[in-house]
C-alpha cells in the first residue's frame, strides 16, 4: 500500500505508514468517535495506520475493537521515534512532548493544535502545522488532507522564520 500527496512548498511525496498518536491526537480520555474508526478504517486502506499509545486513559482494547487497528504500546517518546526509524516512507500525527521524537524521525511530521493544544517542540517540528478551528478536530482535516492527496487551504506557517506549512480549515 502507498498515496502520494502533493504538498506546496514539500511536492508530490509517497507514503506507505501514518502513525498517530492516541491520546490527545485522535482521542478524548481515550475515546474516539465512531467517525473517527471510520475513517481510520477508510484510511487504512490506503497506509498502514499505526496508533500507539502508552494506554494511559484505558480503552485500548474498546479502540482496537472499533478501528480495526490494534494499539502499539509505547511508553517513551524515544521508544516512538525507534518505532517510526524501523518504517519507511512515514508520515506522523502528533502533538503532546514524547511525540516529539517521532515528528522529528518522520519523513512527513504533522502535528495537530486541538483542545488540549500542542507541545511547543512538537509545533516547531512539524512540516504541517493543523489547527482546531472547526467542530470535528484536526482528525478530520488530516483524513481531508491524505485523502484530497494535495493540501487544501495551504498557507505560509504562521511562524515564517521556520519555512514549514500550516494548513486552517
Amino acid at each position: 500500500m502507498a498515496m502520494t500527496i502533493n504538498i506546496p512548498g514539500i511536492g508530490k511525496q509517497t507514503y506507505e505508514h501514518v502513525v498517530f498518536d492516541l491520546n490527545g491526537t485522535l482521542a478524548t480520555d481515550g475515546h474516539i468517535s465512531e467517525t473517527l474508526a471510520i475513517a481510520l478504517q477508510e484510511l487504512s486502506t490506503h497506509l498502514e495506520v499505526h496508533i500507539l499509545t502508552a494506554g494511559t486513559h484505558g480503552g485500548v482494547d474498546v479502540i482496537a475493537g472499533i478501528t480495526g487497528i490494534t494499539p502499539v504500546m509505547i511508553q517513551t517518546g524515544e521508544d516512538k521515534e525507534r518505532y517510526v526509524r524501523r518504517l519507511s516512507h512515514v508520515i506522523a500525527v502528533g502533538n503532546g512532548a514524547v511525540d516529539t521524537f517521532m515528528l522529528n524521525a518522520a519523513d512527513l511530521s504533522i502535528c495537530v493544535l486541538g483542545e488540549e493544544g500542542a507541545y511547543t517542540s512538537s509545533a516547531i517540528l512539524y512540516n504541517i502545522f493543523i489547527m482546531l478551528s472547526v467542530k470535528g478536530g484536526p482528525w478530520w482535516t488530516v483524513y481531508l488532507l491524505l485523502f484530497n492527496q494535495t493540501a487544501p487551504y495551504y498557507l505560509k506557517s504562521i511562524t515564517p522564520c521556520l519555512r514549514k506549512h500550516a494548513i486552517v480549515w
